[in-house]
């Protein structure tokens, strides 16, 4: 089991888990099913089933929890902020109703962004780009560019790191600039605004410098390597995290 390193988020631990081995389209469904099941689940139960279900995948991965809070440790910036919101909305009901909202929002993000870690640790860029082209299949019939569009979610999951770390330098930046949320209302949500422009603005800016740099190299949306996963596959680690999940649908 790997220690509590900090890996590159967005890269592929070299390892061979049984969770390596489950075919990437398979974990990508799960993953799209586990993450809108995080916010369709209201009872604490639910929640649990679904821990549940993160860690006995974390489990198939070997890779220990304190390795991946320590990866996650960039997502606090969104966690955080959508929990200030929760928290702000429910706050006329009370105290305990505002914790609470706070407290759900933040087990829903962490939940998406542990199973994101997971799946891009565990799956080579190649099988990424394999999986979302085999579920965006039927898209071809309809003049889908299924090569393009695959290639392009896969390189999102790989930059999403990227765009949570942007996020951390800029709040730093403006904590140094005394540029701190007010207690106002109006105040607080303007230098909210503010923050979250210039974050959108970075990361478009990002996303066009690679862009860029693909059509500079090229490449014009058809992929020159075969959308196939390598190697032998067990799809048998996801059989007790689904069973949780659809658990906590019906509790």
């Amino acid at each position: 089991m790997r220690g509590s390193g900090v890996f590159p988020f967005g890269r592929t631990l070299p390892e061979e888990t049984p969770l390596h081995r489950v075919p990437a389209v398979w974990k990508l469904v799960f993953a799209l099913f586990a993450s809108a099941s995080a916010f369709w689940v209201r009872s604490p139960f639910g929640f649990f089933l679904l821990v549940c279900s993160a860690l006995f995948l974390s489990r198939s991965s070997r890779l220990s929890p304190l390795f991946l809070a320590r990866n996650l440790l960039y997502a606090g910036v969104w966690i955080g902020a959508f929990a200030a919101f929760s928290a702000w909305g429910a706050w006329e009901q009370g105290v305990s109703a505002a914790i609470a909202a706070a407290s759900v929002v933040a087990f829903r993000l962490l939940f998406v962004f542990w199973l994101t870690l997971l799946y891009t640790f565990t799956t080579p860029a190649t099988e990424q780009v394999a999986a979302f082209a085999r579920l965006l299949r039927p898209g071809k019939r309809l003049g889908l560019p299924v090569d393009a569009v695959a290639f392009s979610l896969s390189l999102v999951l790989t930059l999403f790191p990227f765009f949570l770390e942007e996020g951390e330098r800029l709040r730093l930046a403006f904590e140094a600039r005394g540029l701190t949320f007010g207690k106002r209302p109006v105040e607080h949500l303007r230098r909210l605004a503010l923050f979250f422009s210039a974050w959108f603005r970075h990361f478009f800016l990002r996303a066009e410098e690679t862009a860029a740099a693909l059509a500079l190299r090229g490449f014009t949306g058809e992929l020159s390597f075969p959308l196939r996963e390598e190697g032998e596959k067990d799809p048998r680690p996801l059989l007790v995290p689904t069973l949780c999940v659809l658990a906590a649908w019906v509790v």
